[in-house]
């Protein structure tokens, strides 16, 4: 935004947005990262106590968008580094595809098309070819007849005992789901570039 702002394409905004976004930054690396990898979790303030990051919180894969799209750090980035190698070890299932969080029970906790695409292009972005396009050919062999791609793949969940009640409450995983259906032609067009 603060881009966008700087070329003069965003107006009525009376605050400097770079300000802003080094603020944000500021904050997210205040109060967000504990043993040097980003977490999950922050406790707000309260009364006199400052904003802080729950020691025990869990790794998320969400917290990729810290490099991309949202550029708070680079890739290469030492915390950046610790929490990709945490979403590897935790939360990548090898020859498949990426769990949100261990303690993911929507759905029974599957892998998310969104974030094995996300989790590639990350990977592109440090050189890892090989693994980014392993990722995607997982991705599309999780495409339907018809091409649509799930919002999560549910054949090896993480709390197998939750997938049922989700799946009467509300039905199947919603398919075809436009944002997976986006990062994989993100994906798609990086690994072209």
């Amino acid at each position: 935004m603060a881009l966008l702002q700087k070329e003069g394409k965003i107006h009525g905004v009376e605050m400097d947005l770079a300000v802003l976004a080094a603020e944000v930054q500021k904050f997210i690396l205040d109060f967000g990262v504990v043993n040097g990898r980003f977490v999950k979790h922050i406790w707000p303030p309260r009364g006199d106590e400052s904003a802080k990051p729950m020691a025990k919180s869990a790794v998320d894969s969400s917290l990729l968008g810290m490099a991309y799209p949202f550029k708070v750090l680079d890739p290469h980035d030492p915390l950046m580094t610790a929490t990709t190698k945490e979403i590897m070890e935790k939360l990548y299932r090898p020859e498949g595809g990426v769990y949100r969080y261990r303690a993911d029970v929507y759905y029974g906790g599957g892998e998310w098309i969104l974030l094995t695409a996300w989790l590639a292009i990350h990977n592109l972005r440090l050189g890892k070819r090989d693994l980014a396009i392993l990722m995607m050919t997982w991705i599309e062999d999780q495409a339907d007849a018809r091409g649509y791609l799930p919002e999560q793949v549910n054949d090896h969940v993480l709390a197998p005992a939750q997938f049922e009640p989700w799946l009467q409450k509300w039905g199947p995983v919603a398919k075809p789901l436009l944002w997976s259906h986006a990062m994989y032609l993100i994906l798609y067009q990086s690994l072209k570039e």
